[in-house]
């Protein structure tokens, strides 16, 4: 989800014409960019009905198939990147400086694939994605006013949750 993300904003910032100082700046803006276009895509195609998992599996494709010099320069950016940083003296300061961004990064990111064990969590950020799937739409669920938000972050997961196709009780190994 997030290499269709990065090429579907790296191609429309490039389609936009804007000039970046570096490739780690673009990839970064294009990641963003397309995540928040893929979270809305969900959201109003959920809205309409549409979640069933080959419009999704097939979307993700057809990006995938449509944006191929996108997937190249990500891919020859960062072993472009990664040959750069092999060839460059480092001292103790670069060092321990991109230790803590790596430190930070890994944090996070654990963070971001740790399982919520909050009920609230569960039941905000999970569970009225299962009634999603279930209705096989996104529509307003009453007995949990804050689905009523949904959030980037929730439709990425629904997307996911499509694709895998299942529900949150088989993703939290409950049943």
């Amino acid at each position: 989800i997030v290499t269709i993300a990065c090429a579907a904003g790296m191609r429309f910032l490039r389609l936009i014409k804007l000039e970046f100082s570096s490739f780690l700046e673009r990839l970064l803006y294009g990641m963003a960019l397309g995540l928040g276009c893929l979270s809305y895509t969900m959201l109003g195609l959920g809205l309409l009905g549409l979640l069933a998992g080959w419009i999704w599996a097939g979307l993700g494709i057809l990006v995938l198939l449509l944006l191929p010099s996108e997937l190249l320069d990500i891919w020859y950016g960062i072993q472009k990147g990664i040959k750069r940083l092999r060839e460059e003296k480092w001292g103790s300061f670069e060092v321990v400086l991109t230790g803590l961004c790596f430190c930070t990064i890994a944090i996070n990111f654990i963070g971001a694939i740790a399982p919520e064990l909050s009920y609230d969590s569960l039941e905000y950020h999970l569970g009225s994605l299962s009634l999603y799937l279930k209705a096989g739409r996104i529509y307003f669920i009453p007995q949990n006013v804050y689905a009523s938000f949904p959030a980037n972050i929730e439709m990425l997961y629904l997307w996911g949750l499509i694709l895998n196709g299942d529900t949150v009780s088989r993703l939290l190994n409950l049943g």
